[in-house]
């Protein structure tokens, strides 16, 4: 019994190994971007707007991102901006606590420039490298 043992031990210790890969060379890094949001109403900057980016998961679910704060809020200049976003599948919220507007925009060029107009409100989104 010692003998068989002995012999699975050492074709184990000699079997071979699969080798293990070569590392891969860098890639091109990739590319971030900055989005900027600016709200008016009325054509006056809006303070207090929340807006929430999250990237849309299977199914049409919301996903978390890698981005902290996911959720910010605009300045005395209708302003809020993020940086070092991937660019791609990310969604916009914004909702205005005072009034209930809400508003949900899928992150694609043609969203961007020029400001959207929804209702008494004016959008205006840009995405740059």
């Amino acid at each position: 019994m010692r003998a068989f043992l002995l012999l699975v031990l050492c074709s184990l210790a000699f079997a071979q190994q699969a080798p293990v890969p070569p590392p891969e060379p860098p890639g091109e890094p990739a590319t971030t971007y900055r989005l900027e949001v600016q709200v008016l109403r009325g054509g006056q900057p809006v303070q207090g707007v929340s807006a929430l980016l999250y990237k849309l998961g299977p199914g049409g679910r919301p996903l978390p991102i890698n981005i902290r704060p996911a959720v910010r809020v605009s300045g005395p200049d209708g302003r809020l901006s993020w940086a070092e976003l991937s660019g791609r599948g990310l969604m916009l919220q914004l909702r205005d606590p005072r009034t209930g507007f809400s508003l949900t925009v899928p992150l694609l060029a043609e969203y961007m420039a020029p400001a959207s107009n929804v209702g008494p409100y004016q959008i205006r989104l840009e995405m740059r490298p």
